[in-house]
């Protein structure tokens, strides 16, 4: 299953570890790529195969992504 992170901050990267535990490589999301194959923006997910998406960003952002 493709699971999308968006958020890679205290939370984000907890998700990140477990996923990948469970066997899974999710797609990660972050506003400060730190590597080539973190997107940039959660925007670019609309053109991917994602069953589910977890979003670990501040409060104040879920509703705009969500949307």
């Amino acid at each position: 299953m493709n699971v999308a992170v968006i958020g890679c901050g205290y939370w984000g990267r907890k998700y990140i570890r477990v996923l990948r535990e469970l066997g899974h490589e999710p797609v990660v999301v972050d506003a400060v790529p730190e590597d080539d194959d973190v997107l940039s923006t959660h925007m670019g997910l609309r053109y991917l195969d994602i069953a589910a998406a977890i979003v670990a960003t501040p409060a104040s952002t879920h509703a705009a992504i969500a949307i």
